[in-house]
């Protein structure tokens, strides 16, 4: 029988503030907001998993910058923001997209950089000819000043959207850039130890299920979303595509036999997919190690999709693997405000259960829960908050170090930080561990 811990009320679970903004010169796009985790002194002296989180930005006009946490004052975090100087990136430029991630093996980061380079309309600007580019900056420091040396550049012949990464043999396998272009495909390019370089792979040598996309009739992929998942004999991979007509694709690889057991497409929408994220009906924790001795249920292997389009209303898709694309709810009026820029899965209400938040173009941030069988919005304030700006991406990642996630906003205009208020954290942890426990924990938190 699952065990109801107590929660935040409705009021509380919304109770966000702002804790930072750096304000934007220039606006970005849903491609320009990345991160990068990266092991503290601490992590490296007494193998302890604590961790630096970076928060990696970009602006159409070639700036980039950097936000950290550094240290806290009366419960505010203090965070620190950092131009970073990417070199050969000409001026005129415009930058697409960008990811980030930390290869284990050679113990470095890697920032990957598509731009875009307008075709001169003067003699004084011949020397830039023009094109799309892909730059790949490596270093073992996380974002220096300025980053120059280890940069490869790729030059493209299609125009860049999405970037993003991917191991491609389970979590601990060997990452490789996955980037969406205007031919309707999707280009991968792995890691050369030997040239200590970059190049373009074939799908079919390490994302199979993808290569049939070179359909040149179908549309530009918006939205690639892939996540892996184990059962006790094999370990699956899921892939999502959303496309700019509306056609929603989602795959089942196994990895042991190196088949792809399952296909389902879902084309009864016309308007384009904006974004898409995979996550369970129960959210879980990574096992402490002083409990991984402890019996513990295994986690769920349902996985459902959440999608939001640029016209319609957002649809959730249920336990994939057992209906595929034929099981889907609706979020009621998430199309009422704008055009939706992201979706993000978290659980603001410390329930262990995901709540919906979807980003408008029409600066406001929706919430929704599920109710029964239904998605119904949560009238919390975060749900009704106007931000002075409309909203291009989301994320919900611990930047303090306190165990407690903080909402990132990015706008055209500035990079908000949000907290929830500290006090009404305690005062929900106490009453969970009073419910464990069966006895008073008011020393908690003084």
């Amino acid at each position: 029988m699952e065990r109801k811990y107590p929660m935040m009320t409705e009021d509380e679970a919304g109770d966000f503030h702002d804790v930072h903004l750096h304000h934007l010169q220039s606006q970005g796009n849903i491609y320009t907001l990345s991160k990068i985790i990266a092991p503290s002194e601490k992590d490296v002296k007494d193998d302890r998993k604590e961790r630096d989180v970076f928060i990696l930005a970009s602006t159409l006009n070639r700036r980039s910058f950097t936000l950290q946490c550094r240290g806290s004052s009366s419960n505010t975090p203090r965070i620190l923001s950092k131009e970073i100087h990417f070199t050969y990136i000409p001026s005129g430029a415009e930058i697409i997209s960008i990811d980030a991630f930390r290869r284990e093996d050679l113990k470095d980061y890697v920032v990957g950089i598509t731009i875009i380079i307008k075709s001169p309309t003067s003699s004084e600007n011949a020397t830039n000819s023009g094109g799309q580019f892909f730059n790949i900056y490596s270093d073992d420091i996380p974002l220096e000043d300025t980053l120059a040396h280890n940069c490869q550049s790729l030059e493209l012949d299609f125009i860049p959207y999405q970037l993003s990464h991917a191991p491609v043999k389970g979590p601990q396998g060997s990452i490789v850039w996955l980037l969406s272009g205007s031919d309707s495909q999707i280009h991968p390019y792995s890691y050369e130890s030997e040239g200590q370089v970059y190049s373009k792979i074939p799908l079919s040598a390490c994302f199979p299920e993808l290569e049939e996309e070179k359909d040149t009739s179908l549309s530009i992929v918006q939205w690639l979303d892939i996540i892996y998942y184990e059962t006790e004999s094999d370990m699956y991979r899921l892939c999502a595509t959303g496309r700019e007509d509306g056609r929603l694709k989602v795959t089942r690889f196994n990895l042991k036999s190196s088949t792809v057991e399952a296909l389902w497409i879902h084309e009864a929408m016309e308007d384009p997919i904006c974004s898409l994220k995979f996550f369970q009906s129960t959210l879980h924790c990574p096992t402490p190690k002083i409990l991984e001795g402890f019996p513990h249920s295994n986690e769920t292997k349902e996985w459902n999709l959440a999608v939001a389009y640029a016209l319609s209303e957002a649809k959730v898709f249920h336990d994939i693997n057992q209906n595929g694309l034929e099981d889907f709810g609706t979020l009621k009026n998430s199309h009422n405000f704008d055009v939706p820029t992201s979706v993000l899965i978290a659980d603001v209400n410390f329930d262990g259960k995901p709540e919906i938040l979807i980003s408008t173009y029409g600066q406001v941030i929706l919430c929704y829960g599920k109710h029964g069988s239904e998605w119904v919005r949560k009238k919390l304030n975060l749900s009704s908050r106007r931000f002075p700006a409309p909203i291009l991406s989301l994320d919900y990642i611990d930047l303090s170090g306190d165990g407690i996630r903080d909402l990132v906003v990015m706008t055209t205009k500035g990079l908000h930080i949000l907290q929830l208020d500290r006090t009404i954290v305690m005062r929900t942890l106490k009453k969970r561990l009073n419910s464990l426990l069966g006895g008073s924990c008011d020393e908690v938190g003084k």
